[in-house]
């Protein structure tokens, strides 16, 4: 009897992964798959080299304007600021509101088809002959799924009719150019972003249930891969006791399903790490959730918010003029510093080269980080009578201050703590910035990005040796679940007959003999 339960178990085993793998399978093709092309590609994106090489220089020359008199003729909350260029006018961005710096008006809607198509002649003037309208979009379509692209609906979808067909989508409300795509790049998104992420519209445009079905198809995804490597060594004989074709086998299957066992040995395991890995990429049931920073700790670092009443047009102008010695200024931001103003810039082009500039001393020039002494001192007041483990300058990223791209920069301080959660802060100097790590944080770090994107110290930052790896493996994942393709396909043929034999009507039984007269 209990050999008979022993066998229903593993029946059930092998049932179970059987159904999980026709569920599941052609979709764990296309994420091994879509996976090698995200190494290399992703979704279409306006880049900010774009977007800034079609603004002008600030020029504050005609601003009559300071930001609050802006925020109070345009009737706009003030908060933060950013100022760049519309055309051939200046324009305070207050609080993400667009209002123009020398009359106080807000930036003009895109209300109909004709301005939209006005503003793409203007970007794009050697196709201002071609350019036409293409669609007024209440919703997202495949490439304005993400959340920036959605927060700015109303869009104008623009069509250029060049030979990359190109198009570009406005933004009803700001007039702003929110989204570009062309052939390669809509090619390029489909293979990685759309197939990896499964972007497909009906369903990533309901985001809780898109949200579930990664957990929980990454979940039973995993359960099918332990299920299979179980049945898998199990059904393996090292002796060769099962015949195949009149000679003795590693294995009771035959064609593809023979591949799919032995792939199964060799990637089942980095296959179930890949699949679990997914579901963590979005945090399920705020499992890795950390403590955020509390006002008081992100205070320690601002100061006290003095807003925008002291920024006046003057000095505005001042430091401006201060950071374009340096390189010329396409937008500039105001942050606060320990209770002081101060406007930043990046150069353009650049993912790292920035100046700052007081906004009450700009006489003093442009400086590119904080005093390390000023960092240390945030570091004691933020975690105030939390005894403290160690405090290191770090000159080269560790595992997790990092940037494949070098785009966070060095040095940085990081400072331990011995407080239940295990905080670790990383003070920026160069941007005067503070983020926080615990022990639950960490956790998803290796959790995620070490099992999905293999992304160890001795590993990632070595290439094409990383390529390689990443790679192979993916290929393995995909010859996995691609081995169970053609089989699945005749197994549903084989029950959807049945199930239509059920239901088929019989035939009258045919009458054989003479049929004699009344």
């Amino acid at each position: 009897m209990n050999v008979r339960k022993l066998l229903d178990w593993r029946k059930l085993l092998i049932y179970s992964h059987r159904w999980m793998g026709i569920a599941f399978g052609l979709l764990f093709f296309s994420w091994f798959v879509s996976g090698i092309a995200f190494m290399y590609w992703g979704m279409p994106v306006l880049s900010a080299e774009e977007r800034l090489a079609h603004q002008d220089n600030v020029d504050l020359s005609t601003a009559t304007l300071s930001p609050i008199e802006a925020a109070d003729r345009a009737s706009v909350l003030p908060g933060g600021l950013r100022i760049e260029m519309r055309g051939n006018r200046p324009v305070y961005r207050i609080s993400g509101f667009p209002v123009y710096a020398d009359t106080g008006e807000p930036v003009q809607a895109v209300a109909d088809d004709l301005k939209a198509l006005e503003i793409i002649r203007r970007w794009a003037p050697e196709h201002a002959s071609t350019v036409r309208y293409d669609a007024y979009l209440e919703d997202s379509d495949q490439w304005t799924l993400q959340g920036a692209q959605r927060n700015q609906m109303p869009l104008h979808r623009i069509a250029l009719d060049d030979e990359a067909d190109t198009y570009y989508y406005v933004a009803a409300d700001t007039g702003e150019i929110a989204m570009k795509t062309d052939r390669v790049s809509r090619f390029k998104g489909f293979w990685s972003g759309v197939l990896h992420w499964v972007y497909f519209v009906p369903l990533r445009k309901q985001g809780y249930w898109w949200n579930q079905f990664i957990i929980w198809g990454s979940f039973v995804g995993a359960i099918m891969c332990l299920t299979g490597l179980f049945v898998g060594i199990w059904r393996l004989s090292p002796s060769r006791r099962f015949r195949q074709k009149g000679e003795n086998s590693f294995t009771p299957y035959a064609g593809l399903m023979r591949w799919h066992h032995y792939t199964g040995l060799v990637f089942g395991l980095l296959s179930f790490t890949f699949v679990i890995s997914g579901a963590f990429s979005v945090n399920p049931f705020g499992m890795f959730s950390g403590t955020p920073m509390t006002p008081g700790q992100r205070e320690v670092v601002t100061g006290p918010p003095k807003g925008l009443e002291l920024v006046t047009l003057e000095a505005l102008r001042s430091g401006v003029a201060a950071i374009n010695q340096s390189f010329p200024v396409k937008e500039i931001n105001l942050m606060q510093f320990r209770g002081e103003q101060y406007l930043t810039a990046n150069r353009p082009l650049s993912v790292t080269e920035h100046r700052m500039v007081w906004l009450e001393h700009p006489e003093k020039g442009t400086f590119t980080k904080f005093h390390e002494d000023i960092m240390m001192d945030i570091a004691n007041e933020a975690m105030a009578g939390v005894p403290m483990e160690d405090a290191t300058w770090l000159t080269e990223y560790d595992n997790y201050w990092r940037s494949r791209d070098g785009s966070r920069a060095l040095p940085v301080l990081r400072v331990r703590y011995l407080d239940p959660g295990r905080t670790w802060l990383y003070l920026d100097p160069n941007r005067g910035t503070m983020s926080k790590q615990e022990w639950i944080t960490r956790v998803d770090r290796w959790a995620y990005a070490a099992l999905h994107e293999f992304d160890f110290p001795w590993l990632y930052n070595q290439r094409p040796l990383w390529d390689i790896v990443l790679i192979l493996v993916s290929i393995g994942g995909a010859a996995l679940s691609f081995t169970t393709l053609w089989p699945m396909c005749k197994r549903l043929a084989r029950h959807g007959r049945r199930f239509i034999n059920v239901f088929r009507p019989s035939r009258a039984p045919r009458r054989v003999g003479r049929v004699e007269a009344d």
